[in-house]
This record gives C-alpha cells, sequence and structure tokens, in this order.
C-alpha cells in the first residue's frame, strides 16, 4: 500500500485498473481485466522508482515536480522503496501472508 499513491489513475492495490473503469467492477470484464492488470512487482517498476528517488534526492527536484508525475503518476506510483527480504511480490495479497506467520514474525524482528 506504501508503493501506491493516494487518489491515482490506478487506486486498486492489486492492478492497474483505472479509474475510468472503476463502473465495470464485479462484472465479467473487470474479473478479466484486473488479471491482465495485475501490479507486478518488476524490475522496470523498480528501476523507475530507483530512477525518480535519485532525481529527488541527488538533483534536488519536489517530490511533486513535472518530472516525477511523469514518470510516476501513469501507474499511480510514489517514489518509495519497500524492502524485500524474500524475492516475493509487494504487491501479493495479504492472504498468502497470513499464511506464513514466520515471514511476519521475520521481518518483525528485523
Amino acid at each position: 500500500m506504501a508503493t501506491i499513491r493516494n487518489r491515482g489513475i490506478c487506486p486498486c492495490p492489486r492492478c492497474t485498473l483505472p479509474l475510468s473503469k472503476i463502473h465495470l467492477m464485479g462484472t465479467k470484464r473487470d474479473r478479466i481485466a484486473r488479471t491482465a492488470l495485475a501490479r507486478v512487482d518488476s524490475h522496470q517498476r523498480r528501476q523507475l522508482i530507483s530512477v525518480a528517488r535519485k532525481t529527488i534526492y541527488q538533483q534536488n527536484y519536489d517530490v511533486d515536480s513535472a518530472g516525477i508525475e511523469r514518470m510516476l503518476k501513469p501507474q499511480s506510483f510514489v517514489p518509495t522503496s519497500v524492502c524485500n527480504y524474500l524475492l516475493i511480490n509487494a504487491f501479493t495479497s495479504l492472504s498468502i501472508l497470513r499464511r506464513m506467520p514466520f515471514l511476519i514474525d521475520f521481518l518483525n524482528s528485523v
């Protein structure tokens, strides 16, 4: 949740379904779209966030500057880096994490 923009173009934490299609929620087309547009913690997303963070911290750009907005706004990203101790998708359903209490204990102990 920390990596998704509040009131962004794509408000769903699990997929990149645009706000303009939210009225289709619950339909067969919606289920297909959510599967096809699922958010993935890919190398490209991480690289995009890394470039945005370097631009902010090293070149002193504002977080809401036009350049940063052009990079991150289309997919409702924010320049937040999430540390993954395991190679899991940052957008994985919390139900999976609930079935692995040892993981939550491990992350809390760090």
